[in-house]
């Protein structure tokens, strides 16, 4: 009904040529992360980064929706996460290629960021990887590139190529 209304949406798992066991159900995501801010249930256990985390995922996945559907691309997105707990948050897959992106809020990086990635890269090894993090330069890690989740944002646009934005 969240759907219907439009307060809500859903992206399929990535299930291409999988040779691994996936989960099966969908990611949900409110329509806007302030939303997601204000609805989700907060106690005192409760770490500020456990909100903040989902909201800019979802900051993250407004703004991809909203690039394809502005963009001539005809890719569509998913997300891709094992039964093992390996996940990339979003997997845009069409004539585009496919693009395994990960969103995480923190602006250090460590080897753990990236175990998601080097699965998903192993699974498909034609796949080209990002992270984006909340930290301030551009780098490579095991093969994935780490950009700053702000300036990845502010080069989505609806003439932009996704690979004039990661070079």
């Amino acid at each position: 009904m969240l759907e219907d209304l439009l307060l809500a949406f859903r992206f399929p798992v990535f299930t291409r040529r999988a040779r691994r066991r996936l989960v099966a159900h969908p990611r949900f995501f409110y329509f806007d992360c302030g939303v997601f801010r204000s609805l989700r249930p907060s106690g005192p256990l409760d770490r500020p980064e456990e909100i903040a985390g989902p909201a800019l995922e979802g900051l993250v996945a407004q703004h991809l929706r909203a690039w394809l559907a502005y963009s001539e691309t005809d890719g569509k997105l998913y997300y891709w996460r094992t039964r093992t707990g390996a996940e990339v948050d979003f997997v845009l897959y069409g004539t585009l290629g496919i693009w395994g992106i990960d969103v995480m809020n923190a602006a250090r990086i460590r080897p753990a960021d990236l175990r998601g990635l080097g699965a998903f890269g192993d699974e498909y090894p034609e796949a080209r990887r990002i992270l984006l993090y909340r930290g301030e330069h551009r780098l490579v890690r095991n093969g994935v590139l780490c950009l700053p989740v702000d300036a990845f944002l502010a080069g989505l646009g609806p003439s932009s190529a996704l690979e004039d934005m990661v070079g």
